[in-house]
């Protein structure tokens, strides 16, 4: 804390407290310049002048607050958007791994949980979305609530909140691979979450490659005038379908591919 001493009046100097200088302060008088990060709503709290994108980023939080029970069993448009535009800047679901119009199918037929927390010491299966050392085929995006995260042989603790990304490594790991996290991420506040797994992820990169691969040889997936170019369509057609079965099957077998061994 910073203080100023009052020496005003006939009695004994006050002290009173001005401000605190935290350790962002400190850095930031040595490097020169401001540091700012997704919380600021500010770049210069002095001039007032405001960060760039804030009001964007404080919409794209309230969206996913105060969701009724209908509303969390599915995604909206407008979560759409903010959804694919934050896993798009991640390498595993960038445009040219995942096509946008793929990526937009896959975060549509992508499981949406939400877990309580459990009261007083009842055991609830839903306490853990990640336990150590057991088999995962999912990764999870944290749409709202917050979860305590013990990771490393230290245990170190931390916490996971809204838009935080867990387990990329259960959809990148070899096939047949079992991904086995080194922490546990534990519920501590009700959470939603939404999970992509493994064979709805690879549907989607397989099915993206394939659509470049046609638009390389300067192939239309649309085209109407030849036999050729209905296969194309054809060929479409089923990996759109593919890709909407495949969520569905994984949607009910996620569970017990989860189970480890």
């Amino acid at each position: 804390k910073v203080y100023s001493v009052d020496n005003t009046g006939p009695g004994d100097p006050m002290r009173e407290t001005v401000g605190i200088v935290t350790l962002e302060d400190v850095i930031e008088e040595v490097i020169g310049q401001e540091i700012v990060d997704e919380t600021d709503a500010y770049v210069d709290n002095t001039l007032e002048q405001r960060a760039p994108g804030v009001d964007d980023r404080r919409q794209a939080i309230a969206l996913f607050r105060q969701r009724t029970d209908k509303q969390k069993a599915k995604i909206s448009s407008e979560q759409l958007r903010v959804v694919t535009a934050l896993l798009s800047q991640m390498a595993p679901f960038a445009p040219d791994v995942i096509e946008p119009e793929l990526l937009d199918k896959l975060v549509r037929r992508a499981r949406i949980h939400t877990y309580r927390r459990p009261v007083a010491a009842d055991v609830d299966l839903d306490t853990f979305v990640y336990e150590r050392g057991k088999a995962y085929t999912r990764f999870t995006l944290v749409l709202s609530g917050r979860l305590e995260v013990c990771s490393g042989a230290e245990g170190f603790v931390s916490e996971a909140g809204q838009f935080a990304c867990i387990g990329l490594g259960a959809l990148t790991s070899a096939d047949g691979a079992a991904w086995r996290p080194d922490f546990s991420a534990r519920v501590i506040e009700p959470t939603e979450a939404l999970h992509i797994t493994r064979r709805l992820y690879q549907s989607a990169v397989k099915f993206s490659r394939l659509a470049r691969e046609r638009r390389a040889r300067g192939e239309s997936l649309s085209a109407r005038s030849s036999d050729d170019d209905a296969t194309s369509r054809a060929s479409a057609i089923v990996a759109h379908s593919s890709l909407a079965s495949v969520a569905d099957d994984s949607y009910y077998d996620d569970d017990d591919d989860d189970d480890g061994d």
